[in-house]
């Protein structure tokens, strides 16, 4: 059992790809907001060290989805409420979020694309 999560856990969400590879992403609560992790598991390996996503003043709000091929895209809320994104190509390491909306009441997310659901209603965006 690996233990990923720290103290004050403030949301959590898992994805697994075609090949058995695993990422999860959650959020932690500190004094400067809510931080953003994400950290991946190849198929029958170990858990690798979080790599922190987000601003210190972010405020969590995350989640990840992957596709049979190996890619993943994560999502957190940033300062202003936005949502930021990130497509992570398989292999490949985390670059920075890109603002893809205004936090929505709901999201779907696929790589390359988030789908959200605001009260404007429905976006795409790229990722």
């Amino acid at each position: 059992i690996t233990q990923l999560p720290g103290p004050n856990v403030a949301g959590i969400d898992t994805a697994i790809d075609g090949a058995g590879n695993a990422m999860v992403v959650f959020a932690v609560i500190k004094l400067t907001g809510i931080l953003a992790y994400a950290s991946r598991c190849p198929a029958g390996g170990a858990w690798g060290a979080p790599t922190l996503l987000s601003a210190l003043n972010d405020k969590g709000g995350v989640g990840v989805a992957g596709d049979a091929a190996g890619t993943f895209v994560v999502i957190w809320n940033d300062a202003a409420g936005n949502v930021q994104a990130v497509t992570v190509p398989p292999g490949a390491g985390f670059g920075p979020g890109t603002p893809v909306g205004a936090s929505p009441s709901r999201r779907l997310l696929v790589p390359g694309k988030a789908v959200l659901w605001t009260a404007a209603g429905i976006s795409t965006e790229p990722v």
